[in-house]
């Protein structure tokens, strides 16, 4: 007979994560015992954690294997300790009783009442589970049969003797069973390396070896050990033995191992955790997992009959992947159910008849298949599988057709052309072909900078791309295609030179800066044809946004790096929102948001708006609306949305191209007749003046640090000046700024300030 297990230690990971291809259907089981502190036992027991990770975790039963409670189930301990851990998942819970069930010192009760009364409200067990005089039971899950014993304290209340009322139960139930498999559990073990034991349980071992039991569950000692097939004398027995776990991990501090382990002993570890036992048909997979959900422990075995048991039923096998007529390359899975009304040994895999690597001993059943070994087309694969009596059959055969095509297609970027000047809306073309005998091209990918930005899936391939979604400057342009078999060709690409913003050479305006104390000023950008205008910089000083004929330009605080953003032509007055990370601006009679990349924008205002500002912290909008009797009124927005409030309401006044001095003042131009700055509270109310008529002020910007204002000012005739005071009107300065004609001043720091200039 093969029987195989696995019992190196692996790391942490998903549950039974080498037994993919297992049945859906199999049952789980989670195990374990000595399990939670009581009231005055301090917090050192980990029922919580190894409870965490049986709870809504898809388990089919918990099985709890004795000393549930310490000391003893009273009411006080088991409200502190059990309950709220393992008690979460009493309606499947299928306990057994300890010692400390019976315990009798103390508060305890010699009788089990408080185990007894506990899991007769709530838990879902036969009546001979919660019956004092009995305490034993069994059931059926999927194709499996447990038995759970009552070993408590040394079965002086229960006996466990040959010929007691327990023993012959046991032996009617085996007797009586017609499942394949079957796993017992009760407390104390019979073999253990740690702890020497009483032989309280040969009389069980007995009668479930004869009877084919398959696994034996055990807590008591407090750490974990497993135990390789053997008889109830402790002798090895591959065939027939039964399969020993001893899980006192449930909870109570770990006992250290023993440094010599008993005979048969296969792994021996001092931690808290569970077992966990997936139940195929005539297999189980086990894993030990401890309270970090790392798995330590991990095996398969196959189910065995009783011992002399003669079987001349074949197995039942069948192919279950590829699927019948499946097109396949490369490296497959080939993969088969069998079962046998005993035990299937082994399943072997053909091609054409001859064998693929060796026989699979364990379920799932699967070989790997290297179709490169085959000629393409067509060829027919076979399962057989044997018993552990020798008998066989052979599966009905599947066709498969091998298509190994591994050569890639060819693509050719046909446009644009190298070197490229692009603007706007650029088209994107390419020339695709596959390898002569492929399947054909699946698709053509183009590429912009290593970053896919569009597909065509059809001859003549082609696409359009938004150049304005990048920055100026040279960019790769690649096209690829994949053929049908997902083959990738080799990206043919180009450079291209991005030019949306043009902004070189002699102009109609330009955006400048100037030290408040400089001479010659600094050019930022100029404008080639139209004009530039709305200089703005964002809250932290190192990005400039302004407009072109085009919309909104971004850059950085020098005018370098400069990026169209998309959707802005016929933007005004732009203005930075909260943390630098949305754009403002009005554009025919509204006021939008847009983030400062590019993209869906936003409206927060409408109606006859002729002017705005965004507030320093980028919380709010103030703007300028043309009333019905011809004056003009200040709104405040927000700039995530909401409702507007006039916070100027003057029948007779106008307040003309708002700014704010800060985030809770707002300063604003008015002609009167000549152009005079003054102040409003936010909210509204009172309005101060800040310059003197005399000085002919007009478009108002506060400094970054909120201590000066600028202005643009006209003197002689059509000639203006940008001039500055405080805030109370004094500490008047002249700007030395070479032109006739600076506009729109703004601050790029509190001693420099920039403006649009002819």
């Amino acid at each position: 007979m093969l029987r195989t297990w696995l019992s190196a230690l692996i790391g942490a990971g998903t549950l039974f994560i080498g037994a993919g291809a297992a049945h859906a259907a199999d049952p789980m089981i989670a195990a374990a015992g000595d399990i939670a502190c009581g009231v005055s036992d301090g917090s050192g027991c980990k029922q919580m954690a190894t409870s965490a990770l049986i709870f809504n975790r898809g388990y089919d039963a918990a099985l709890p294997l004795g000393d549930l409670q310490y000391n003893c189930m009273t009411p006080e301990d088991v409200a502190h300790g059990y309950d709220p851990s393992w008690g979460r998942f009493k309606a499947i819970t299928k306990p057994v009783l300890g010692n400390h069930e019976y315990r009798s010192a103390g508060n305890c009760d010699p009788l089990a009442t408080g185990y007894f009364s506990y899991f007769a409200d709530g838990a879902n067990l036969p009546a001979a589970a919660i019956d004092p005089t009995r305490g034993y039971y069994s059931y059926d899950i999927g194709d499996w049969h447990f038995i759970a014993l009552n070993t408590g304290e040394n079965c002086r209340v229960v006996s466990c003797a040959y010929n007691s009322d327990q023993v012959n139960w046991l032996k009617a139930d085996l007797a009586a069973n017609n499942s394949t498999c079957t796993v017992a559990y009760f407390h104390y073990p019979l073999f253990s390396s740690k702890t020497p034991l009483p032989t309280y349980t040969l009389p069980f071992w007995d009668a479930l070896y004869a009877g084919g039991a398959d696994i034996v569950l055990n807590g008591h000692v407090h750490n974990y050990e497993r135990f390789g097939p053997q008889t109830p004398d402790g002798v090895a027995d591959l065939a027939y033995g039964i399969r020993q776990f001893i899980v006192g991990t449930g909870g109570l501090s770990p006992e250290s191992t023993a440094s010599v382990p008993t005979a048969n002993s296969e792994l021996q570890l001092a931690i808290n955790g569970i077992l966990r036992l997936k139940l195929g048909a005539g297999t189980y997979q086990w894993e030990l997992v401890d309270i970090n959900n790392a798995v330590r422990d991990s095996g398969t075995d196959t189910c065995h009959g009783k011992p002399g048991t003669t079987d001349t039923r074949p197995p039942a096998v069948s192919l279950n992947t590829p699927s019948n007529g499946a097109t396949v390359f490369g490296q497959v899975t080939v993969g088969a159910n069998a079962s046998d009304n005993d035990q299937v040994s082994s399943v072997r895999f053909f091609v054409d008849g001859a064998a693929i690597g060796t026989p699979d001993t364990s379920s799932p059943y699967s070989v790997r298949l290297d179709t490169t070994t085959l000629t393409n087309g067509q060829h027919t694969l076979t399962a057989t599988a044997m018993d552990r009596t020798g008998n066989q059959t052979t599966s009905s055969a599947r066709s498969i057709t091998v298509d190994n095509d591994f050569v890639a297609p060819t693509a050719r970027l046909t446009a644009p052309s190298a070197n490229a000047v692009v603007t706007g809306q650029v088209g994107l073309a390419a020339m695709a072909v596959d390898n002569p005998g492929g399947k054909g091209v699946q698709r053509v990918d183009f590429l912009v900078d290593g970053a896919t930005v569009a597909t065509d899936t059809s001859a003549p391939y082609s696409a359009s791309w938004t150049s304005t979604r990048v920055r100026d400057g040279v960019h790769q342009i690649a096209a690829r295609a994949v053929d049908l078999r997902g083959n990738v060709s080799a990206l043919s690409q180009t450079s291209v030179l991005v030019q949306n913003v043009i902004v070189a050479g002699p102009g109609s305006t330009s955006i400048a800066s100037i030290g408040v104390t400089a001479t010659t000023p600094t050019v930022i950008a100029k404008a080639i044809t139209g004009s530039l205008s709305d200089p703005t910089y964002s809250h932290a000083g190192t990005r400039l946004a302004y407009t072109s004929p085009d919309g909104i330009i971004v850059a950085n605080a020098n005018g370098s790096d400069r990026r169209l953003i998309p959707g802005t032509k016929g933007a005004a007055r732009p203005g930075w929102g909260v943390k630098d990370t949305t754009l403002v601006y009005m554009s025919a009679g509204a006021i939008y948001r847009i983030p400062a990349g590019g993209g869906t924008r936003t409206r927060l205002a409408r109606g006859a708006i002729g002017n705005m500002a965004v507030s320093p912290n980028g919380l709010r909008v103030v703007y300028q609306q043309i009333m019905g009797n011809k004056r003009t009124d200040l709104f405040v927005v927000s700039t995530s949305g909401g409702k507007t409030k006039n916070i100027t309401r003057s029948a007779t006044k106008s307040e003309y191209q708002p700014t704010w001095r800060d985030n809770a003042t707002i300063a604003y131009a008015r002609q009167t007749p000549k152009w005079t700055i003054f102040t409003v509270p936010r909210l509204g109310g009172k309005e101060r003046r800040v310059t003197a008529p005399k000085f002919n002020c007009r478009q108002p910007a506060s400094s970054p640090d909120g201590k000066r204002l600028a202005c643009s000012s006209q003197v002689k005739g059509s000639r203006t000046i940008i001039r500055t005071f405080t805030w109370t009107g004094a500490g008047h300065t002249m700007l030395r700024i070479p032109t006739s004609k600076p506009q729109w001043p703004t601050w790029a720091s509190s001693s420099v300030v920039a403006y649009v200039t002819n």
